[in-house]
């Protein structure tokens, strides 16, 4: 009898999975890119002076490294959850930004919120399309779901006139109503497959137990 061979792994995910990792992941970089494009101006809002602002941003910058040893133990969520989690991190670190404002420490960590959510939805979903083992199907979904940075620099331009004739608070309620809807999209919407269960499944042994090990593979 033939032996039935693994799952293909392009039931990971399809185009319109990848489409709605792609807005994600879009709207998480505007979030907080906002904030460095658009300092001269947000600044005020916060009664912050601009060196404050500076350093508020190279400090949530710096907190990424957080994502290093969080993104491994990610791996065993399935991506639906795993990718309405990040949602609603993004979600409070909004809130904080938004409802406590004249707090500088409140500040930095809504926006170091904000920055690691990018990062870790940037990692674990280039980690996912390497259980795919269609090569230019990978490459195809890799080259949309980066086109991510491109198409939030052109959302500035809308950011920008939202901020001018409306409000920064309107944009951060904005990108809250966005988020939310965006959480239960990737909730609902995208497979109930891990990224462990794809290793396993695939038979590829690309995660680590430890930081070391992600040094020592790069």
């Amino acid at each position: 009898p033939k032996h039935s061979s693994p799952p293909s792994s392009p039931t990971l995910f399809n185009g319109y999975h990848i489409f709605l990792l792609l807005i994600t992941s879009t709207q998480n970089a505007l979030s907080w890119k906002a904030f460095a494009s658009f300092s001269g101006f947000i600044h005020q809002q916060y009664h912050l002076s601009y060196t404050t602002l500076t350093s508020a941003l190279s400090i949530s910058t710096l907190s990424t490294v957080i994502a290093l040893f969080i993104n491994h133990r990610l791996t065993f969520l399935n991506s639906n959850v795993l990718y309405f989690v990040l949602c609603l991190f993004q979600i409070i670190g909004l809130l904080l930004l938004l409802l406590i404002k004249h707090q500088v420490v409140v500040f930095v960590v809504g926006l170091s919120v904000l920055c690691n959510v990018f990062q870790v939805h940037w990692a674990v979903t280039n980690m996912f399309m390497a259980c795919i083992n269609n090569e230019k199907q990978r490459r195809r979904y890799l080259s949309i779901y980066n086109a991510n940075w491109t198409v939030a620099t052109f959302c500035y331009i809308i950011m920008g006139f939202v901020m001018r004739y409306y409000s920064y608070w309107m944009f951060l309620k904005i990108m809250l109503i966005v988020a939310a809807a965006l959480a239960l999209c990737n909730l609902l919407c995208l497979p109930k497959v891990s990224i462990h269960s794809q290793q396993q499944q695939l038979a590829i042994n690309i995660s680590s137990d430890t930081l070391f090990d992600d040094v020592k593979l790069l």
